[in-house]
């Protein structure tokens, strides 16, 4: 290191400040570069706007899939509900041998129960030979003997019709029908749906 040599000054007269060296090469005063708060805040804020916004699309996206996963399933539950109900009623007053007596037992707004001898053995007490389908209102739920078959239904109405096709009103001899009306309400997740069918007792003509 070099000895720096400071020669005294007249009064009144201006200095230069003294420059120092380091191995004969001047030293250079250097200031760190950063950010200062204001830059920091404001990059804050944009990276808050910009999650904001992606958190903003995939609550969106989330609500979407799950409306349309909802959509799905009441479509698909009253579809089977309704197909299981239809395929069975054709059935009713199945009697190939014509001794088993199988008919449509009973004709209720809510509820409807036939038997059908599905084996041929001329009775009727064997296992599904007698079905009883209703509304269940407390569970909102449609039963096949006792067991769910198609849930979040609010309402499950039958109607009947006779031989030139004229509704039957209240209390309807269930000998009279040959053609029952169906239609099932549902409801899920503010979803809603209504079917309908009509089903020919092709077994009761």
């Amino acid at each position: 290191m070099k000895k720096i040599n400071m020669k005294p000054t007249s009064p009144g007269k201006k200095t230069k400040p003294a420059v120092c060296f380091n191995n004969g090469a001047p030293i250079k005063s250097t200031t760190s570069g950063g950010f200062t708060i204001i830059e920091l805040l404001i990059t804050l804020a944009l990276s808050s706007m910009v999650l904001s916004a992606v958190a903003a699309t995939f609550i969106l996206q989330a609500r979407f899939f799950e409306k349309q996963a909802n959509i799905v399933e009441i479509h698909e539950n009253t579809r089977a509900g309704m197909q299981m109900m239809t395929s069975e009623l054709m059935m009713a007053g199945y009697d190939p041998t014509g001794i088993s007596g199988a008919a449509l037992v009973s004709a209720g707004e809510r509820s409807a129960t036939f038997t059908a001898d599905l084996n041929g053995d001329g009775d009727l007490s064997d296992s599904r030979e007698k079905v009883v389908y209703a509304l269940d209102e407390k569970d909102l739920q449609v039963t096949r003997n006792n067991q769910p078959v198609a849930e979040n239904i609010t309402a499950l109405l039958f109607t009947y019709h006779g031989s030139d096709g004229g509704s039957l009103s209240q209390p309807v001899n269930p000998d009279e029908v040959k053609r029952i009306g169906i239609r099932m309400d549902a409801e899920y997740a503010g979803i809603s749906r209504t079917v309908e069918a009509q089903v020919a007792l092709r077994n009761l003509l």
